[in-house]
Protein backbone atom coordinates (compact mmCIF):
# COMPACT_ATOMS: atom_id res chain seq x y z
CA UNK A 1 0.00 0.00 0.00
CA UNK A 2 1.44 3.70 -1.14
CA UNK A 3 0.78 6.32 0.90
CA UNK A 4 1.10 9.88 -0.59
CA UNK A 5 0.77 13.01 0.96
CA UNK A 6 -0.34 16.00 -0.96
CA UNK A 7 2.22 18.49 0.80
CA UNK A 8 5.74 17.05 0.41
CA UNK A 9 7.97 17.14 3.38
CA UNK A 10 10.04 19.87 4.07
CA UNK A 11 12.70 20.35 6.70
CA UNK A 12 12.45 24.06 7.10
CA UNK A 13 10.35 24.18 9.91
CA UNK A 14 12.75 21.36 12.13
CA UNK A 15 15.96 23.48 13.15
CA UNK A 16 18.41 21.08 15.33
CA UNK A 17 20.30 24.30 16.70
CA UNK A 18 16.96 26.42 17.60
CA UNK A 19 15.65 26.04 20.57
CA UNK A 20 12.71 28.13 22.41
CA UNK A 21 13.09 30.12 25.37
CA UNK A 22 10.54 32.92 26.56
CA UNK A 23 7.59 30.44 28.17
CA UNK A 24 8.39 31.68 32.04
CA UNK A 25 6.19 34.34 33.61
CA UNK A 26 6.78 36.65 36.27
CA UNK A 27 3.30 36.31 37.58
CA UNK A 28 2.02 32.89 39.14
CA UNK A 29 0.19 30.74 36.81
CA UNK A 30 -2.41 30.76 39.20
CA UNK A 31 -2.52 34.61 38.86
CA UNK A 32 -5.90 35.84 37.46
CA UNK A 33 -3.54 38.39 35.42
CA UNK A 34 -1.19 35.72 33.77
CA UNK A 35 -2.40 35.45 30.47
CA UNK A 36 -0.03 32.85 29.28
CA UNK A 37 -2.09 30.77 26.80
CA UNK A 38 -0.14 27.28 28.05
CA UNK A 39 -0.72 27.89 31.51
CA UNK A 40 -3.98 25.47 31.54
CA UNK A 41 -2.01 22.84 29.18
CA UNK A 42 -1.03 19.76 30.76
CA UNK A 43 2.24 19.13 28.89
CA UNK A 44 3.23 22.33 30.52
CA UNK A 45 2.52 21.01 34.03
CA UNK A 46 6.55 21.27 34.79
CA UNK A 47 6.00 25.08 35.33
CA UNK A 48 3.01 24.96 37.80
CA UNK A 49 5.83 22.67 39.87
CA UNK A 50 8.61 25.45 39.59
CA UNK A 51 6.93 28.27 40.53
CA UNK A 52 6.69 27.79 44.54
CA UNK A 53 7.46 31.57 45.58
CA UNK A 54 6.37 31.72 49.29
CA UNK A 55 3.74 31.35 50.94
CA UNK A 56 1.39 32.62 47.87
CA UNK A 57 1.49 28.88 46.33
CA UNK A 58 -2.19 28.09 46.47
CA UNK A 59 -0.94 24.27 47.24
CA UNK A 60 1.16 25.74 50.61
CA UNK A 61 -1.72 28.06 51.82
CA UNK A 62 -4.39 25.00 51.68
CA UNK A 63 -1.83 22.96 53.33
CA UNK A 64 -1.42 25.30 55.91
CA UNK A 65 -5.65 25.57 56.84
CA UNK A 66 -5.07 21.78 56.64
CA UNK A 67 -1.84 21.13 59.28
CA UNK A 68 -3.39 23.70 61.77
CA UNK A 69 -6.59 21.47 61.64
CA UNK A 70 -4.68 18.35 62.19
CA UNK A 71 -2.70 19.94 64.86
CA UNK A 72 -5.45 21.01 66.72
CA UNK A 73 -7.38 17.58 66.06
CA UNK A 74 -4.17 16.26 68.04
CA UNK A 75 -4.91 18.35 71.09
CA UNK A 76 -8.74 17.18 70.82
CA UNK A 77 -9.34 14.13 69.04
CA UNK A 78 -12.51 13.94 69.33
CA UNK A 79 -13.20 16.39 66.68
CA UNK A 80 -11.80 13.77 64.33
CA UNK A 81 -14.82 11.33 65.30
CA UNK A 82 -16.93 13.86 63.53
CA UNK A 83 -18.57 14.00 60.10
CA UNK A 84 -17.67 17.10 60.06
CA UNK A 85 -13.64 16.15 60.11
CA UNK A 86 -13.90 13.33 57.12
CA UNK A 87 -16.03 16.18 55.34
CA UNK A 88 -13.60 18.68 55.49
CA UNK A 89 -10.90 16.20 54.82
CA UNK A 90 -12.57 14.92 51.64
CA UNK A 91 -12.68 18.45 50.71
CA UNK A 92 -9.11 19.19 51.09
CA UNK A 93 -8.31 15.72 49.19
CA UNK A 94 -10.30 17.17 46.34
CA UNK A 95 -8.95 20.24 46.06
CA UNK A 96 -5.14 18.61 45.96
CA UNK A 97 -6.32 16.34 42.98
CA UNK A 98 -7.68 18.88 41.47
CA UNK A 99 -4.80 20.99 41.77
CA UNK A 100 -2.50 17.63 40.38
CA UNK A 101 -5.40 18.08 37.24
CA UNK A 102 -4.71 21.34 36.64
CA UNK A 103 -8.66 21.54 37.27
CA UNK A 104 -10.14 24.52 39.27
CA UNK A 105 -11.05 23.49 42.76
CA UNK A 106 -14.79 25.15 42.47
CA UNK A 107 -15.51 21.70 41.08
CA UNK A 108 -15.08 19.37 43.60
CA UNK A 109 -17.91 16.65 43.17
CA UNK A 110 -17.61 14.57 46.95
CA UNK A 111 -20.04 11.98 45.43
CA UNK A 112 -18.45 10.89 41.66
CA UNK A 113 -16.28 7.74 41.91
CA UNK A 114 -12.37 9.10 42.00
CA UNK A 115 -11.75 7.20 38.58
CA UNK A 116 -14.83 10.29 36.74
CA UNK A 117 -12.91 13.08 38.75
CA UNK A 118 -9.47 12.12 36.93
CA UNK A 119 -7.40 10.31 39.19
CA UNK A 120 -5.69 7.10 37.62
CA UNK A 121 -2.57 5.22 38.87
CA UNK A 122 0.07 7.90 37.69
CA UNK A 123 -2.23 11.01 39.65
CA UNK A 124 -1.89 8.61 42.45
CA UNK A 125 0.97 8.45 43.14
CA UNK A 126 1.45 11.72 43.49
CA UNK A 127 -1.45 12.08 45.69
CA UNK A 128 0.13 9.41 47.29
CA UNK A 129 3.16 11.26 48.37
CA UNK A 130 1.47 14.77 49.04
CA UNK A 131 -0.86 12.33 51.56
CA UNK A 132 1.94 10.78 53.58
CA UNK A 133 3.66 14.34 53.81
CA UNK A 134 0.35 15.93 55.11
CA UNK A 135 -1.51 13.09 57.49
CA UNK A 136 1.73 11.55 58.70
CA UNK A 137 0.25 7.68 57.37
CA UNK A 138 0.63 5.78 54.64
CA UNK A 139 -1.89 4.59 52.03
CA UNK A 140 -1.23 2.77 48.58
CA UNK A 141 -2.18 4.25 44.97
CA UNK A 142 -4.35 0.92 45.01
CA UNK A 143 -6.25 1.37 48.47
CA UNK A 144 -7.14 4.61 47.34
CA UNK A 145 -8.41 3.60 43.90
CA UNK A 146 -10.52 1.21 45.84
CA UNK A 147 -12.02 3.62 48.04
CA UNK A 148 -14.13 5.13 45.54
CA UNK A 149 -14.84 8.99 46.44
CA UNK A 150 -13.63 11.76 48.17
CA UNK A 151 -15.94 10.98 51.02
CA UNK A 152 -14.52 7.58 51.58
CA UNK A 153 -10.96 9.00 51.22
CA UNK A 154 -11.55 11.39 53.66
CA UNK A 155 -13.39 9.34 56.35
CA UNK A 156 -9.85 7.13 55.85
CA UNK A 157 -7.72 9.75 56.46
CA UNK A 158 -9.45 10.48 59.83
CA UNK A 159 -9.65 6.64 61.23
CA UNK A 160 -5.67 7.23 60.09
CA UNK A 161 -4.91 9.99 61.84
CA UNK A 162 -7.00 8.95 65.14
CA UNK A 163 -5.28 5.98 65.05
CA UNK A 164 -1.86 7.46 64.95
CA UNK A 165 -2.77 9.69 68.10
CA UNK A 166 -4.15 6.65 69.98
CA UNK A 167 -0.57 4.64 69.35
CA UNK A 168 1.59 7.89 70.68
CA UNK A 169 -0.47 7.79 73.88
Amino acid sequence: MNCQTSIPPTNHLVERNVFMVGLGSSLPLTNSRNRAVWKRDRRMGIYHNTTKSGPTNKTESSNAGLEAYISNAKRDPDMLRSAGASSFFAMEIGKRLFDLLLKPGEEVNMNLPLVDLGMDSLVGIELRSWWNMVFGFDISVLEMLGMGSLEALGEHAAKGILGRIKVRE
